[in-house]
């Protein structure tokens, strides 16, 4: 059985195996937690409905980059933020 916070062995195999699926097929690059770690405390501060949304918006900070959502808690957070059908529009593929 799993428990919040704690993933069995199995689960972490199916996770590991998607990562690296999205990794080599899709060409996602999987940013390590120490490039955007240091924004933690300011991007908490940003996201106050949901402090645990806090990694999106550091990583955004660190890259100086938006964040593809469509969670309305991370309105007003001073970073860019995108819907898929505002950036369908936006990059004339609507």
């Amino acid at each position: 059985m799993e428990s919040r916070g704690r993933i069995t062995a199995e689960r972490r195999n199916v996770l590991e195996g998607a990562v690296r699926h999205l990794v080599d097929v899709q060409g996602i690059e999987v940013i390590p937690r120490s490039a955007y770690e240091q924004f933690e405390e300011a991007a908490r501060r940003r996201v106050p409905r949901d402090p645990n949304d806090w990694a999106p918006v550091a990583l955004a900070m660190a890259l100086d980059a938006g964040i593809l959502t469509g969670d309305n808690d991370f309105l007003g957070c001073g970073c860019p933020t995108w819907t898929v059908e505002t950036l369908q529009v936006e990059l004339g593929e609507s």
